[in-house]
């Protein structure tokens, strides 16, 4: 069987970073950079990396979903304008990976935690994730 031009096409990736605050907004951008640069020369895993402030804790459940469909929609926005055609680039073909950074100890010692991660996670492989960390 042969592929077609479009198939052979390699998928794109996008990495959204969500974080709790403005600190870890922060590191996690220092991180990244330090990571990119003890790899000169080499070519980042990802296409775009994107890194958003949920604000708190509770907006992880509140608002994350929607916010991950917004970077999304912008990342493919902006792909789209740095080419003519779908088929020239393959848009169709991207794959987003998500981070849930935050912190645990709000979770270890309550019995109720404030958020149900697997739901969280549920909502956003829903809303197009590939993969969620």
């Amino acid at each position: 069987m042969t592929e077609s031009k479009e198939e052979l096409i390699p998928k794109k990736k996008g990495l959204i970073v969500f974080v709790e605050g403005d600190t870890e907004k922060e590191f996690y951008k220092k991180l990244m950079e330090h990571l990119k640069g003890k790899c000169p020369g080499q070519k980042y895993p990802f296409d775009h990396v994107k890194r958003e402030n949920a604000k708190g804790i509770c907006n992880f459940k509140a608002g994350i979903v929607r916010k991950f469909k917004n970077l999304k929609n912008q990342i493919l926005k902006d792909e789209n304008n740095k080419y003519e055609s779908k088929r020239q680039k393959g848009i169709d073909k991207f794959d987003f990976y998500v981070v849930l950074a935050y912190d645990t100890d709000v979770f270890e010692l309550d019995n109720k935690p404030p958020i149900n991660w697997s739901e969280v996670e549920m909502a956003l492989y829903n809303a197009g994730a590939k993969e969620v960390t």
